[in-house]
């Protein structure tokens, strides 16, 4: 009798640490633009590939996209505005608006929760990801569109990747042949000119008014004094209290805008 209880309570505590492994608390926290998330019962866990897994549906949801689980598949489908992603169970790859991914772990399902890459899907939504070690802390920060939108909206040849507004006339537009991309970086806009054509400088001044309606035409000369001086490297202004600066590197310039 003694030797069955015995048994039956090391079961019990292999059952619990094997559990710990993916559900115990082991510290990890993660926090979405300042709030944290809250995992009710599955919690983020590292896996052997030195990964964090998170249920997916807490992470996705607090990021604005929609999560759908097909049990028969054993696919998750993730929506977020124009972009789709769906993974599956035990792959190491999955299909972002039906081009595939590979990242270097896996999807897995266990406790009744679908656990995905927490970097892969965050980054794949268009978020910024960093790991705080000493606070073992996920930090995400959400790329707020609602403004950027704008520029996508009601400039041609420009399209949302990778939390990026790009701007291109050669076709398949990516970061390789973007000939403007534009970031929002919360405080500030950061925008790169890849080159300073006619064309490329007059959509520029474009998503300048998209963005800064009152005070456009001030900012674009600014980027144009800088265009045309091949003297001057960096070059910092203010309009209206609003920090302005940019750095030319042959025919490109890099410009940094506060809001």
């Amino acid at each position: 009798m003694i030797k069955k209880i015995s048994v039956l309570v090391l079961c019990f505590w292999i059952l619990l640490i094997c559990q710990g492994v993916v559900f115990g608390d082991n510290g990890i926290s993660v926090n979405v633009d300042g709030k944290n998330i809250q995992f009710p019962d599955a919690k983020p866990f590292i896996d052997k590939s030195s990964r964090t897994l998170v249920p997916v549906r807490f992470v996705s949801e607090a990021l604005g996209a929609k999560v759908k689980w097909d049990g028969k598949t054993q696919k998750v489908t993730i929506t977020k505005g124009k972009d789709t992603i769906v993974m599956k169970i035990g792959e190491k790859k999955a299909l972002k608006n039906n081009v595939q991914k590979v990242f270097d772990t896996k999807a897995v399902l266990s406790g009744g929760r679908t656990f995905v890459p927490l970097r892969f899907v965050s980054e794949t939504l268009g978020a910024e990801v960093k790991w705080i070690g000493i606070l073992k802390t996920v930090v995400i920060k959400s790329v707020k569109i609602n403004e950027i939108e704008k520029v996508i909206k009601n400039i041609p040849n420009t399209v949302l990747k990778d939390g990026m507004v790009l701007f291109s006339t050669k076709g398949n537009i990516n970061t390789q042949n973007a000939e403007i991309t534009l970031k929002d970086w919360g405080k500030y806009y950061d925008m790169r000119i890849l080159n300073t054509s006619e064309n490329t400088m007059d959509v520029t001044k474009k998503i300048l008014a998209l963005l800064y309606p009152n005070d456009y035409e001030d900012v674009y000369v600014g980027i144009k004094n800088i265009v045309e001086d091949g003297n001057i490297v960096i070059k910092e202004l203010y309009f209206d209290y609003r920090a302005f600066s940019a750095n030319k590197d042959g025919e490109s310039i890099t410009v940094k805008i506060g809001k």
